[in-house]
C-alpha cells in the first residue's frame, strides 16, 4: 500500500473510530445496569488496558513486518488499529509503524561519497519514540499526509509533506459539533472548500488594494474577497485563483532558482512558502523586476489570463474550474487496439482539488469513501468511484459513477444477516468439472 493510501485510510479509520461515540446519545441504563460495582468498573478497566497493550503489540509486529517488506525503503507509515477492538470501546488511535533508519550523518536527501560511510545505517528509530498518539483528549486524529510529527521531534522523518490545508479543514470540521452523524462524516469527506486558496485571494486582494489608485483593478479585488473559497466544477474564480497562485509561485521560483531550474523544481511545502509570501511579502523574495508585490500580482493575474485562454479559450464566460480540472479514470486496456474503446472512460470535471491548494475531497484521487459505525457494524458505508466490475458489460462497470460524484455514499452491510438481505444477485465460483 503506497504511502498516500495509507494516509488516506487513516483519515478514513480516525473518522469511523468517532462515530461510535458521536452518532448518537447513548441509551439510558436499565435499573439493574445502574447499579454498576467497583469490581464491574476494575473489570473494564482491566480490558481497556488489555486492548490498548494488545493494540500497541500488533502496532509492534507490523513494525517488524513492514521493515521486512521495505528494507531498501527510507521512510514507512502506517494507521494500526486492532482487528478484535471491542465495539463498547471509542478511543482512536495512531502509530507510525514502520522502520525508519538512522544515519551516521545527514538525511539520505543528497548523494554521499560512496567511498566512505559517513551515509550508513547506524540503526532504527526505536519503536517507542515512533510518533503514535492513544485516545487523545480531543478524541480526534487526522492523518492527511501532512507532518506528524513537530520540529522538536528528535528523529529525522522527511523533508516532503502534504502542504497541512487538508488535516487543518478535516479538524476544524469535526471540531464543529460536539456529536457528529455518519452524515456529518460523508459532507466532511466530500468537502471542497481551499484554504490555501483562500489564503492567496484574501491576501492578493489586501495587497491590490493598496496600490488601485486608478481603479483598474477593483473587479479583481472584489472578485478575490467574496470568492466562497470552494473549487466547485462550475466555480469561475476557483480556476482564475488557482492559475493566478501558479502564476505567482512561478515568478518567485523563476527569480529564485532561474527559469530552467524553476520549470522543473518540486517541493510539496512550496504552497506553504507562497502563503508566508502573500502575508509578509518579504523584500528579499520579491524579483528586481517588480517594485511591489501588487505589480507582481497584477503580473501573475496576466500570466494565470494568458495560460486559461490557452487551455479553456478565448471566452472567458467558459472558464470554469471543471473545465480544467478533470477526473480521469484510465483502465489498462483502453489503449489497447482493436477492443480499448469499451473500457474507455471520458474526463469528468471534478470538484476539489489535490496538490496546490487541496482540498479534503481531492476529486479524481479519492480511491474509496468509507464510513464506519462501530456500534452497529450494518450501518457501515462505502464507496468506490465506478464500481464493482472491471467488465464493460457488467451492469456494475460504473453504477456508482453518478452517485460518486454527488457525494451519495451508499449502505455496505456488515453482518452476514444483513448481507443477505441486501444481497440483489449472488455468483459461485466453482472449479471446472
Amino acid at each position: 500500500m503506497t504511502l498516500a493510501r495509507r494516509c488516506a485510510a487513516a483519515v478514513v479509520l480516525a473518522l469511523a473510530a468517532l462515530v461510535a461515540a458521536c452518532a448518537q446519545p447513548a441509551p439510558a441504563p436499565e435499573p439493574e445496569a445502574a447499579q454498576v460495582t467497583k469490581e464491574a468498573e476494575s473489570w473494564r478497566a482491566k480490558h481497556e488496558a488489555d486492548y490498548r497493550r494488545d493494540w500497541v503489540t500488533i502496532a509492534g509486529l507490523h513494525f517488524l513486518q513492514e521493515g521486512a517488506q521495505s528494507a531498501g525503503s527510507d521512510k514507512s507509515n502506517d494507521i494500526v488499529l486492532p482487528a478484535s477492538a471491542p465495539a463498547t470501546l471509542s478511543a482512536p488511535g495512531y502509530y507510525g509503524a514502520g522502520r525508519i533508519p538512522i544515519r551516521k550523518t545527514g538525511d539520505g536527501s543528497v548523494p554521499y561519497d560512496g567511498t566512505k560511510d559517513d551515509g550508513e545505517w547506524t540503526g532504527f528509530i526505536p519503536f517507542d519514540k515512533l510518533p503514535h498518539v492513544y485516545d487523545p483528549p480531543s478524541g480526534i486524529i487526522v492523518t492527511a499526509n501532512q507532518r506528524v510529527a513537530g520540529s522538536d521531534y528528535p528523529y529525522f522523518l522527511s523533508h516532503a509533506w502534504a502542504t497541512p490545508y487538508r488535516a487543518r479543514r478535516i479538524y476544524d470540521l469535526l471540531s464543529e459539533k460536539p456529536k457528529l452523524s455518519p452524515d456529518d462524516f460523508r459532507r466532511i469527506q466530500t468537502d471542497i472548500y481551499s484554504i490555501g486558496n483562500v489564503t492567496f485571494a484574501r491576501g492578493a486582494a489586501k495587497i491590490l488594494k493598496t496600490a488601485n489608485s486608478d481603479g483598474k483593478t477593483t473587479p479583481l479585488i472584489s472578485d478575490l474577497e467574496t470568492w466562497d473559497g470552494l473549487m466547485s466544477a462550475d466555480s469561475r474564480m476557483a480556476v482564475i485563483i488557482s492559475q493566478m497562485r501558479v502564476a505567482f509561485r512561478q515568478r518567485i521560483f523563476s527569480y529564485a532558482l532561474g527559469p530552467e531550474t524553476a520549470k522543473t523544481f518540486v517541493w510539496p511545502e512550496s504552497d506553504v512558502l507562497m502563503d508566508r509570501l502573500i502575508q509578509e511579502q518579504p523584500k528579499e523574495w520579491l524579483p528586481k523586476e517588480f517594485a511591489s508585490y501588487a505589480d507582481l500580482l497584477r503580473a501573475s493575474y496576466d500570466d494565470a489570463r494568458q495560460a486559461l485562454t490557452k487551455a479553456l479559450g478565448a471566452d472567458e464566460t467558459k472558464w470554469n474550474w471543471g473545465g480544467q480540472a478533470k477526473a480521469r479514470y484510465t483502465h489498462p486496456l483502453a489503449a489497447a487496439p482493436l477492443i480499448g474503446l469499451q473500457f474507455t472512460i471520458p474526463p469528468i470535471p471534478q470538484n476539489g482539488t489535490g496538490g496546490s491548494g487541496a482540498t479534503v475531497n481531492v476529486g479524481g484521487g479519492v480511491s474509496m469513501r468509507w464510513i464506519a459505525d462501530p456500534s452497529d457494524w450494518d450501518k457501515t458505508m462505502s464507496a468506490i468511484p465506478l464500481g464493482a466490475s472491471g467488465w464493460p458489460n457488467s451492469p456494475h462497470w460504473k453504477d456508482q459513477l453518478e452517485g460518486w460524484l454527488k457525494g451519495v455514499v451508499p449502505p455496505l452491510p456488515f453482518t452476514k444477516a444483513a448481507v443477505e438481505t441486501a444481497a440483489k444477485e449472488t455468483i459461485v465460483l466453482e472449479p471446472a468439472k
